[in-house]
C-alpha cells in the first residue's frame, strides 16, 4: 500500500513539474538564417553563438518589437530579414519541423520577438573593392567581413538633444538657443571619417594575417553639457578614435553659448586677460615640471581643448600633439584662485547671471 501511495505522489510530482516547465517562458536568442511557411504561421530557424540551430513560430498573437531604430516591426514579421539578430520569448516542448536542407528542428512558440540587429549585407566598399556587411544594433553600427570578424563598431552619435548630466540638459535652453545650438551642431557634424577609419582596420587585419579573433577598431562622438549657469551653457563634443585594434582614444572640444540668445562665444572671451597670459597661467597651474614639455604645450594650447565642468577645468592634449608624449596627458584645475582671478565672472559654471 505504502509503495502504491509512494508511486502515486511521484507521478503528481512529475506531472506537475511538467506542467511548470511547458508554462515557463525562456528567451531564446540568435541569427535568422531561414524562414519557413509552417500551417500555425511564421517559423524562423534561429543559429545560436553556440552553432546550435532552434525555430521559433510567429503566431498571429506575437507581439514584434525592436531595439533597432527605423525598423517597421509589422514589416518585418510579415518577411523577417535573413542574419538579424533576435530574441524570443518561448514557452512550451515544442514540436519538431524539417528544415530546407532535410534535417529537423525543434520549433517553439514565440509570445514575443525582438529586433536585436539588422545586417545589410555589401553595405559598404573598401578602396581595393572589399565588401563590407553593415549589422545595425541599438546603440552601434558594426561594420564586417561577410564571413569574418568584426573590423570597426561606430557608437552611434547622440547629442548635444536629449542628453542630461546630473543637473541641466539641453532643454534647459530657451527654444531659440536649442534652435542655435542645434544648428551649430548639425553644421559641425562627424569630426572622424569613416571610411578612412574602415580602411586603416582593413590594413591592421591584414597585416595582423587575417585572425578570427581580430579585435575591431572603434570610433564615435557624443555631444552633452559639461556645465553652465545662468549666462551660458558648455557643451562638449567627446570623440573615440582608435589607436589599434582594441586600443582608443578619447578627444574632447568645448564651445560655449549664450542660454537665451544660442549665440556661440569666443572662447578667449571668456577670459579677463590676452591669450598668451591665460595659457601661461593655466600652464602654471597644471605644474609641468620639463621646461620643454611646457613649451610644446604652449605651442599647442588650443581654447577649444579646455572642458568648463561644473567643479572645475580639465584640459586636455591628444596623442600627436605633443612631440615628446607617446599618448595624450591631460589635467584638472579647481575654479579658484588665480584661475577664477583670469575668467570672466559670468564664464564661470555656476555663478549668476552678469548684472
Amino acid at each position: 500500500m505504502k509503495r502504491r501511495v509512494l508511486t502515486a505522489l511521484l507521478a503528481v510530482c512529475l506531472v506537475l513539474a511538467l506542467l511548470a516547465f511547458l508554462g515557463r517562458e525562456r528567451e531564446i536568442n540568435g541569427e535568422i538564417v531561414e524562414v519557413l511557411q509552417d500551417s500555425g504561421g511564421t517559423v524562423l530557424v534561429l543559429e545560436t553563438d553556440r552553432g546550435r540551430r532552434t525555430g521559433v513560430l510567429l503566431e498571429e498573437n506575437t507581439t514584434i518589437g525592436s531595439w533597432v531604430s527605423g525598423v517597421d516591426t509589422a514589416a518585418f514579421g510579415a518577411s523577417p530579414q535573413l542574419r538579424s539578430g533576435v530574441s524570443a520569448g518561448c514557452r512550451g516542448l515544442g514540436r519538431s519541423v524539417e528544415t530546407g536542407n532535410g534535417k529537423s528542428v525543434t520549433v517553439r512558440s514565440a509570445s514575443y520577438l525582438a529586433v536585436d540587429s539588422i545586417r545589410t549585407p555589401g553595405a559598404l566598399t573598401l578602396a581595393d573593392g572589399t565588401a563590407l556587411d553593415r549589422v545595425d544594433q541599438s546603440s552601434r553600427v558594426c561594420y564586417e567581413l561577410p564571413e569574418g570578424p568584426l573590423l570597426l563598431w561606430e557608437d552611434r552619435a547622440f547629442g548635444p538633444d536629449n542628453v542630461h548630466n546630473g543637473r541641466e540638459s539641453f532643454d534647459d535652453l530657451s527654444p531659440r538657443a536649442q534652435e542655435r545650438v542645434l544648428a551649430y551642431y548639425e553644421q559641425q557634424g562627424l569630426l572622424y571619417d569613416l571610411q578612412g577609419e574602415l580602411e586603416r582596420a582593413w590594413a591592421a587585419y591584414q597585416a595582423a594575417g587575417r585572425p578570427e579573433d581580430f579585435r575591431g577598431f572603434i570610433v564615435g562622438q557624443q555631444i552633452y553639457p559639461a556645465g553652465s549657469n545662468e549666462t551660458l551653457m558648455y557643451f562638449c563634443t567627446e570623440l573615440t578614435l582608435p589607436v589599434e585594434a582594441g586600443v582608443v582614444e578619447s578627444r574632447r572640444l568645448t564651445a560655449a553659448f549664450d542660454r537665451n540668445t544660442g549665440a556661440l562665444i569666443d572662447n578667449w572671451d571668456i577670459f579677463t586677460c590676452p591669450p598668451e597670459e591665460a595659457v601661461r597661467t593655466i600652464l602654471e597651474l597644471a605644474e609641468p615640471n620639463d621646461p620643454a614639455l611646457r613649451r610644446e604645450m604652449e605651442a599647442a594650447f588650443s581654447p577649444e581643448m579646455l572642458l568648463f565642468g561644473q567643479d572645475g577645468l580639465e584640459i586636455f592634449f591628444p596623442r600627436g600633439s605633443l612631440p615628446s608624449q607617446e599618448y595624450g596627458c591631460g589635467f584638472y584645475v579647481a575654479y579658484e584662485g588665480p584661475l577664477a582671478d583670469i575668467l570672466q565672472d559670468w564664464a564661470l559654471p555656476g555663478s549668476p547671471a552678469a548684472g
